[in-house]
């Protein structure tokens, strides 16, 4: 992996579909390079998390994916990779803003209780071996209002009461992010783990999810090595991504 400073040129587009696909397209035809990052102004199709979409006001939203070769982490260690990720953007959130990001499990970025942005990794394999990953970062940076189906949504600049200038941000994320996954790399997973679990939202609290077709309150105790969401004090329960959706209640 080269040395995080050097990076290609940012693409930067007016409107695209989607900038994971845009990036994945670069990864299959052979002209991606390791830290190459696509900022889109306008999203028509953004991806979120499963099936849910990623809706963004068109000039006022991050929508971000980096080019990452990740062949030194085996695909069994990917939470890894998300844990650097979100890590990566906390650490640029709190320094732009002076306020505590946290990371909801798996995937969300909050400020107290509100939504301020997600991330999506797509890997590329070559055999067994994962050789690209693909991270899509979004980030709600100047709205003012939000579209009502999107649930308790906040910006930076609800956040901070300033503007924020949406490439320069892009950039330092990306900085940020090539500097953890060369740590990740070079140092392993001990630190990042840490950090991430420093920052989990609800840690040590009782939250409510919906566990199939019932609700049902768990105490969040951590996050394992492998990404299992672990709950309960004595007794520890873990679960996958999936199995478990959170319910809000405040």
């Amino acid at each position: 992996m080269p040395h995080p400073i050097s990076f290609p040129p940012l693409i930067e587009l007016q409107q695209t579909d989607s900038t994971n696909n845009y990036a994945m397209e670069l990864v299959r035809t052979g002209m991606a390079q390791n830290g190459q990052a696509v900022l889109a102004y306008h999203q028509t199709a953004g991806k979120g998390q499963r099936t849910k979409s990623w809706l963004s006001e068109a000039g006022k939203g991050l929508n971000l994916s980096v080019m990452a070769e990740i062949d030194f982490l085996p695909p069994a260690r990917g939470f890894e990779l998300l844990a650097a990720t979100a890590v990566a953007i906390t650490d640029v959130l709190n320094t732009l803003t002076g306020q505590a990001f946290k990371i909801k499990w798996p995937n969300d970025l909050y400020w107290k209780d509100k939504k301020a942005g997600g991330i999506l990794i797509q890997s590329n394999m070559q055999g067994a071996t994962w050789k690209w990953a693909v991270i899509g970062i979004g980030i709600n940076v100047m709205q003012d209002s939000f579209h009502p189906d999107i649930p308790n949504p906040v910006s930076l600049k609800q956040i901070s009461g300033r503007s924020a200038d949406i490439k320069i941000l892009a950039e330092n994320i990306r900085e940020r992010l090539m500097v953890k996954l060369l740590e990740l790399k070079e140092q392993g997973f001990d630190q990042l783990y840490q950090q991430y679990l420093d920052r989990l939202y609800k840690s040590g609290e009782n939250v409510h999810f919906r566990i199939g077709h019932q609700e049902q309150p768990l105490y969040i105790s951590g996050v394992t090595r492998d990404g299992m969401l672990e709950t309960g004090l004595e007794e520890k329960v873990l679960y996958a991504f999936g199995e478990l959706e959170w319910i809000h209640k405040f």
